[in-house]
């Protein structure tokens, strides 16, 4: 036999107690035989009486329902007459608030009334008569009886093949959310009984299913090892898989969103008080957007934010951070976002709990005080109450029982049958996980159910029509992200992952249920003014400094060089924490394009061997007078092979030797030869441009995209070099300050710019000789704000040779110059 305890953690929750639950003694606790395993629950509150009212599921398919007031005890499917496979999920609607779904890994899902007869006679056999039979493998049924008097279950759902594992309704109790062993997610309108959309698993069943608070969004996870954020936002206009996380090494048992983080929670915990006010020691750089000030931050306000919290049977906990710019990335992009997986062990205290220890952070120890930054991994602190269950024998119960008890104050939620849907009752029970078991369900509720029920394979195969879509995109077409967080948090599998105010809960399969403190003093988010936290572009040698000192999350810093100039000076000092980038070394240059763009999988493991990985901020810096020549061309390349998170040191390393001396040598930073990274090229179509994309453009004298050449006017006006029919000239030159050996300020920039007729408001292809000084031009013209720019890799080297002689204006001989 087995020992399960109720805990009266939902009440507290739904109370708006902010503090952790006590989970000293249960308010209830059961022990049953153990060929009798309990396997799901559920718990709902009488807002009229506040009697809590516990709904168990059990393995041999009986469920069980509890008045917590009277005791009095009811069994729904007894003697497995309705399904004698196990229960995956109980659910009890809001109205009528006597009805309760439950699923089967039978892949039934039925809906039961409290107050029905139970009907305990095992000989009579329940017949169904179809009122819903759709292509896509669902269908729906209700309960033929003979006599006038009501009998369960109300209603059966059969939906696609193999056990049903979880299901989830909307917060605004419109849709039902399933996902089962048959690697689908199905969305229902439950009023309609329609299939609204679906979406396939990568590969293996879907084991568990949750909704954002607004209802926009659905987090899976299942035996791909992947949690999936699949939209179901409007603004969208088709329903799409956003991304997959790739942060756990096997199957994901649970995965819920946090309803009480948003963007203005998230972002103002990174704000400190300092940073607030006006003051004379520096701060004040906090929120200017200057680039020639030593912050390395930009400060405006997102509108969207969710924090997802996920547990497997690798015993891990993860946390994963979806932000506006993963959202907000289109369903053709392969960007990915810029997400930080940090891995800090648990240090135990003498005080008998655990905390998450803040010197474990990679690359460098986080100080509050030093940084208007914290990470999120310093700052979390975990408080373990080690509530084991008992695990002793009592011989003296037969009947079916509980695993936990929450009470709950539940909101009223008025859902008919087939009417509006109902919404989630989120529980803290140890649900047990989906084990490699029920992998086999498909087959085993063919041969247990005897309920007159038949084979439901169906000749209609989704997997035909997702496979390589929107709904269940390839690998190479999948925008990942990393946890933010991922921690071994237990000895045995972890099945269930819940979140209040200010903690979590999580749950294992060896009874233990453990709270962890989330950060605490969250600041007021009416004082600040903007809190989004993005590491600018352009950053001065003190921003730079600071960030080494303070990472906000991985920083990976390349020297940038073309064709390995100055690698030697690389080996003898260096920018602390550097790697050299050669941005050629695995390019097969042409006669026509001497600095193409890199053979893909040579430039995936050339810089995983540096240690990039996708999620890490890159920094740039070259030994250019002004910093801005292999530096931008590297940043272009990047842009172009879908990272988004770059930045550009101002002035390059003569400039950081002016300003700070600190250097080291490769001695001290050995080059790798392992991949210690993990980069993948995202192809961005839109920052490149060919010789038929200019042709087509000239030959139609377009004047959007706007041309534009960043060669000297003695080169651009050149009778043996001259330029592309329609362009305009900003010479790369004009973009310095000479003096302070950097960008000029934001308003001279524009000066350069609009002096020479170019609209920024308005997208641009930017070109030189060999698409280097280019790049420099397309940089510039970024952080003025320009949405729309690419670069003419070929340039007029390219053109020359190619172009009709009709397309190329020149005036004067001159020499061209590289």
């Amino acid at each position: 036999m087995a020992r399960t305890e109720s805990l009266n953690i939902n009440h507290c929750v739904a109370s708006s107690v902010t503090s952790p639950p006590n989970l000293g003694e249960p308010i209830d606790h059961r022990i049953y035989k153990q060929n009798h395993q309990s396997t799901c629950h559920d718990i709902t509150q009488n807002p009229n009486t506040n009697v809590l009212h516990i709904l168990v599921g059990f393995s041999k398919g009986q469920i069980q329902h509890i008045n917590m007031q009277t005791k009095e005890q009811k069994v729904f499917n007894e003697g497995s007459y309705l399904d004698k496979s196990k229960v995956t999920c109980i659910k009890w609607l809001s109205f009528p608030r006597t009805y309760f779904i439950a699923s089967y890994s039978s892949g039934y899902l039925y809906v039961y009334d409290e107050q029905l007869n139970y009907q305990r006679d095992t000989n009579i056999q329940p017949t169904y008569a179809t009122i819903k039979d759709d292509e896509n493998n669902f269908s729906i049924s209700y309960t033929k009886n003979n006599t006038k008097q009501a009998r369960n279950p109300i209603s059966r759902w059969s939906i696609g093949n193999g056990s049903i594992n979880e299901f989830a309704f909307s917060p605004d109790n419109v849709l039902l959310a399933v996902v089962s062993q048959d690697g689908f997610l199905r969305i229902f309108n439950y009023d309609k009984m329609e299939l609204v959309a679906y979406m396939k698993s990568y590969f293996g069943g879907l084991l568990c299913v949750c909704w954002s608070p607004d209802g926009k969004y659905i987090a899976t996870g299942g035996e791909d090892d992947f949690i999936t954020l699949f939209s179901l936002d409007p603004d969208e206009h088709t329903s799409r898989v956003i991304c997959r996380g790739n942060g756990h090494t096997s199957w994901i048992n649970s995965i819920s969103f946090d309803s009480y983080m948003n963007a203005k929670t998230y972002y103002s915990s990174f704000i400190q008080p300092s940073s607030l006010h006006n003051d004379n020691d520096g701060m004040k750089k906090f929120i200017s957007h200057s680039h020639s000030d030593a912050s390395y931050c930009d400060t405006t306000i997102p509108s969207l934010f969710y924090r997802i919290g996920s547990v497997g049977q690798d015993n891990r906990l993860c946390l994963w951070d979806i932000t506006e710019d993963i959202l907000k990335i289109n369903s053709n992009s392969k960007q990915n976002p810029l997400v930080r997986s940090l891995i800090s062990p648990l240090k135990p205290t003498t005080n008998g709990y655990t905390t998450l220890s803040s010197d474990t952070l990679t690359n460098t120890q986080t100080s509050l005080g030093k940084s208007s930054l914290s990470s999120l991994a310093s700052r979390l602190s975990i408080i373990r109450h080690s509530h084991k269950i008992n695990k002793s024998i009592d011989d003296t119960s037969d009947t079916n029982s509980i695993t936990q008890s929450n009470g709950s104050s539940k909101k009223s939620r008025k859902i008919p049958l087939f009417s509006n849907g109902t919404s989630t009752t989120k529980s803290i029970s140890s649900k047990n996980s989906t084990t490699s078991d029920d992998t086999n369900q498909s087959l085993l509720s063919a041969l247990t159910n005897n309920n007159n029920s038949s084979s439901r394979q169906s000749n209609f195969d989704l997997t035909k029509n997702t496979f390589g879509t929107n709904l269940c995109p390839k690998l190479e077409d999948t925008q990942m992200i990393e946890p933010v967080i991922t921690e071994f948090i237990s000895n045995e599998r972890l099945n269930g992952i819940y979140f209040g105010e200010n903690y979590l809960i999580t749950s294992s399969q060896d009874g233990f249920i453990t709270i962890w403190e989330k950060p605490q003093k969250l600041l007021n988010i009416n004082t600040m003014k903007s809190t989004k936290v993005v590491i600018s572009p352009l950053l001065s040698c003190q921003a730079l400094a600071e960030l080494l000192r303070s990472p906000p999350k991985r920083i990976s810093i390349l020297e940038a060089d073309i064709g390995k100039q100055f690698q030697q000076e690389f080996q003898s000092t260096h920018i602390p924490q550097a790697r050299y980038f050669d941005q050629l070394e695995c390019v097969k240059p042409t006669k026509l394009i001497p600095r193409g763009l890199p053979e893909v999988k040579c430039f995936e493991s050339y810089l995983s061997r540096l240690g990039v990985s996708n999620n890490d901020h890159i920094v740039l810096y070259d030994r250019s007078p002004m910093g801005f020549y292999a530096s931008t061309r590297a940043w272009w390349l990047f842009k172009t092979y879908g990272v988004n998170s770059l930045s550009i040191l101002n002035g390059g390393f003569l400039k950081w030797l002016k300003e700070t001396n600190k250097t080291e040598s490769s001695d001290n930073n050995p080059a790798k030869t392992e991949e210690t990274g993990k980069f993948t090229v995202r192809f961005n179509e839109q920052m490149i441009k060919s010789y038929n994309d200019i042709l087509n453009l000239v030959s139609i004298n377009s004047k959007e995209p706007q041309l534009v050449d960043a060669r000297p006017p003695s080169l651009f006006n050149g009778a043996n070099a001259g330029h592309i029919r329609g362009s305009l000239n900003v010479p790369y030159s004009q973009l310095f300050d000479q003096t302070n050996q950097g960008l000029k300020s934001n308003d001279e920039l524009k000066k350069v710019f609009t002096g020479a007729g170019v609209n920024l408001s308005k997208s641009s292809i930017y070109s030189c000789q060999t698409g280097t000084t280019a790049s420099a031009l397309a940089f510039a013209a970024h952080i003025l704000g320009q949405e729309s720019l690419s670069v003419y890799n070929g340039s007029f080297g390219e053109w020359k040779e190619l172009a009709p002689p009709e397309f190329i204006v020149c005036d004067q001989l001159v020499n061209p110059a590289a």
